[in-house]
C-alpha cells in the first residue's frame, strides 16, 4: 500500500499488488579513550570490557510525531575485572545529515549513570532512555538512534572500539487527532481474467481506522496496462475512469463500501473500448483535488 500526500488531507492508495517492507539495523562499532585500570597479581592489566549487545526500540519503526521512543539497551561486561562506576547515554540525529553532531536525548532522559558499576559475574543490565518526539526540533523523517557505553570515557577497557550501537528509526506526521481513511478491499464482479466485450465492477471498500469522524471524501479509481503481468506501472501512465463520493463519511472504526464501478467506463470514448491484456487497477482514498 503505497501513500500520497495532498494538501489538506491524507490519501492512501491500494494497488493490486504486492508491497515488501524492509525493516532493518546499522550497526556500528565505537572508539573511546579509558581513564580506569585494574591489574591482576601478575602485574599485567585487568581490565573491564564493557559492550552494549541489543539496542531495541519501543514502539517500533515507524513512530507518530508526538509518541514518546522508548530506547533500551542491554549493556554486559565480558572483561577480567569490574568495572566501576560508568555513565551510558543515548543520542539521535538526522540519518541524510551524517556530519551533524550527535545529540542526547532532551530534558536529560538519554542520561543514565551505574553507580553500582559492572562486574564480569553479573547478568546484563538493561537501561533505558526516552525521546520525546513532541520536541520542536525534532521534524518527521529519518533519524538514527545510538547507545554509547562509557561515554564519559572513563574506563579503561580490553577493547574500546565496541561501546555503540546504532538503529534506525522513522518518524512521520502525527496521525494523533486525525481520521485515518484506508481502502482495506478491492473487489471485482465477474472476476478477472474477464471477457474484453463483457467488462467489470469495481467495488472499494474504506476504513476509517482514525479516533475522528471523516467528513465527507472522495475514491478515485485509475488504472494502467501492464507491459508484463507482473510489472508496474509510473505514476504518469495511471488514468483516472471514475471518481467516487462517499458523501456520509465515515465514523471512526466504520468501514463501508462504495459502489459498483463500471470498467472500462462505456461513458468515456477514450477508454470505453480496451485491447485484450492484463490491467493495474489503482484506488485512491480521499485525493488531491483536481483544482
Amino acid at each position: 500500500m503505497d501513500r500520497l500526500a495532498g494538501e489538506g488531507s491524507r490519501t492512501w492508495v491500494r494497488s493490486l499488488g504486492i508491497t515488501l517492507i524492509v525493516i532493518f539495523a546499522v550497526l556500528v562499532w565505537g572508539v573511546g579513550s579509558g581513564r580506569w585500570t585494574g591489574w591482576s597479581q601478575a602485574g599485567a592489566p585487568a581490565l573491564p570490557e564493557l559492550h552494549p549487545i541489543s539496542l531495541v526500540l519501543s514502539p517500533a519503526s515507524p513512530v507518530d510525531k508526538g509518541v514518546a521512543l522508548l530506547a533500551r539497551a542491554k549493556i554486559v561486561n565480558t572483561g577480567s575485572s569490574p568495572a566501576p562506576r560508568f555513565s551510558v547515554e543515548f543520542f539521535y540525529r538526522l540519518k541524510s545529515d551524517p556530519t551533524r553532531p550527535w545529540v542526547s536525548f532532551p530534558d536529560g532522559k538519554g542520561l543514565v549513570l551505574l553507580s553500582q558499576g559492572l562486574s564480569p559475574r553479573d547478568q546484563a543490565i538493561t537501561v533505558e532512555g526516552t525521546l520525546d518526539t513532541s520536541k520542536a526540533e525534532i521534524e518527521p523523517g529519518n533519524y538514527e538512534i545510538r547507545v554509547l557505553v562509557d561515554s564519559t570515557n572513563q574506563i579503561s577497557e580490553e577493547d574500546e572500539t565496541n561501546n555503540e550501537l546504532i538503529v534506525g528509526v522513522s518518524i512521520r506526521p502525527s496521525r494523533l487527532n486525525k481520521p485515518d481513511l484506508i481502502p482495506i478491499a478491492l473487489t471485482f464482479d465477474p472476476p478477472s481474467p474477464i471477457e474484453i466485450n463483457r467488462g467489470t465492477t469495481v467495488t472499494v471498500t474504506v476504513r476509517n481506522g482514525g479516533p475522528l469522524s471523516a467528513s465527507a471524501f472522495d475514491v478515485q479509481y485509475l488504472f494502467c496496462k501492464l507491459s508484463a503481468p507482473h510489472g508496474a506501472c509510473s505514476p504518469d501512465q495511471l488514468i483516472e475512469f471514475a471518481r467516487e463520493t462517499f458523501s456520509e463519511g465515515l465514523q471512526p472504526g466504520e468501514e463501508r463500501s462504495g459502489q459498483k464501478i463500471d470498467f472500462p467506463n462505456t461513458r468515456d470514448p477514450s477508454i470505453a473500448q480496451l485491447e485484450p491484456g492484463t490491467y493495474l487497477i489503482q484506488v485512491r482514498v480521499d485525493p488531491p483535488s483536481k483544482e
